[in-house]
């Protein structure tokens, strides 16, 4: 087992509602998860997160999962489901990285599992359990993040409708590369 999980303290700037199978729903509107300033991922050239994603039938795509860094070009990074079929991870530290990844269709009202480990250059992406293209290169490493962390909103007032919809669970975070992987 990992042991290494990264410590947080939860604050909920707006809560979104938790569902009755104990999850947390989305509406697309003003609903998002503030975790704070997550210090813990600062200056890591190793780190990895998962989530279970549920994404409503009125998504239409740019669904932030996570999101940290605000409107800072620098410093960012962010999981961002873009469509149905394409996952964008972010990696703005020195130099900073956008990979796109490609995935089987994420069909709506289902249940997926999305982990992604960073361990210096390399990302990995597994969705429920199967890596999805091997191993891409990035550039740079996770610097001073800056700002809080946030779960299902994009808070750039120049994308307004950049919000998840649909619900999101199990929502975690390491600050070290996750070597292996259980579903």
């Amino acid at each position: 087992p990992n042991t290494s999980n990264v410590s947080l303290a939860v604050g909920i700037a707006s809560l979104a509602q938790v569902s009755n199978v104990y999850s947390m729903e989305f509406d697309g509107g003003n609903n998002y998860i503030d975790i704070g300033n997550v210090t813990d991922l600062n200056n890591q050239s190793a780190f990895s997160t998962s989530a279970w994603i549920n994404h409503s039938s009125s998504f239409s795509g740019n669904g932030p999962i996570y999101l940290s860094g605000g409107i800072s070009l620098s410093n960012r990074f962010f999981i961002q489901l873009r469509s149905a079929t394409i996952l964008r991870v972010v990696v703005n530290g020195v130099g900073g990285s956008t990979t796109d990844i490609t995935l089987p269709n994420i069909s709506s009202g289902v249940w997926y599992h999305i982990v992604t480990v960073v361990q210096g250059t390399s990302l990995n992406v597994y969705l429920n359990g199967i890596n999805q293209g091997g191993t891409f290169t990035i550039v740079g490493q996770q610097t001073n993040i800056g700002d809080n962390l946030v779960v299902g909103k994009y808070y750039d007032a120049n994308y307004p409708g950049y919000d998840w919809i649909g619900y999101l669970d199990e929502i975690a975070l390491w600050n070290t590369a996750l070597v292996s992987y259980i579903r």
